[in-house]
């Protein structure tokens, strides 16, 4: 079984603690793109988060017990790991391209990466990996309660980045997130009323 966990447990303290997967582009949020994207890859996904103003999503909605951390969300949410097939994790405040969700559930790598330089925008492996992924995930956040100020700790880029045994690969498309409101209207500006669907059509747009 293929299994996808979207994370939107965070406090997006940069947009003012707006929700940030509730963002539009071109009249649809982030969430609701990304669900709609994942739909034909998945028999079975979850959106992670702890926000009450998802009323829409609520049946799909699994609240995470820790959530201090990227890696605390996810270590708190083992139990929706898949035991048969693999797991996919995305992140709710992500715009992605039709390209990028194909490429990250068409890799049958062991463990995989995918995202933008430092950015880590999505992480796939499957069920043999499950007990791996799980101690790496709990090493980095026993890291991240020792050394709380340390840039990194505790995200997603620095598990990935430390870990050796994982490959990453660049989506080389229009697929970001928005660390700023500033960033969300540049980019409605830009890609406005564009179909950002595959590395062509994105190359097109720039």
């Amino acid at each position: 079984m293929t299994t996808c966990l979207i994370l939107a447990a965070g406090e997006a303290e940069r947009h003012n603690g707006g929700n940030k997967p509730l963002l539009e582009v071109n009249g649809e949020t982030l969430l609701s793109r990304t669900c709609r994207l994942v739909q034909p890859h998945c028999q079975c996904f979850w959106i992670v988060t702890h926000r009450t103003d998802m009323e829409d999503w609520q049946p799909l909605c699994v609240n995470p017990k820790n959530r201090r951390w990227i890696v605390e969300t996810l270590v708190s949410s083992m139990s929706l790991w898949s035991n048969t097939g693999s797991t996919t994790i995305l992140l709710g405040d992500v715009f992605y391209t039709q390209f990028a969700i194909d490429m990250v559930f068409g890799t049958l790598q062991k463990i995989t990466a995918f995202g933008h330089g430092c950015n880590i925008h999505a992480v796939r492996w499957f069920v043999d990996d499950n007990s791996y992924v799980s101690k790496r995930l709990r090493a980095e956040r026993d890291y991240a309660e020792k050394h709380p100020r340390r840039h990194g700790a505790g995200k997603l880029w620095h598990w990935i980045n430390c870990d050796p045994e994982i490959k990453v690969y660049d989506f080389c498309d229009e697929t970001t997130d928005f660390d700023s409101p500033q960033e969300h209207k540049r980019f409605i500006a830009k890609y406005g009323n564009r179909n950002l669907r595959t590395t062509a059509e994105a190359s097109k747009a720039r």
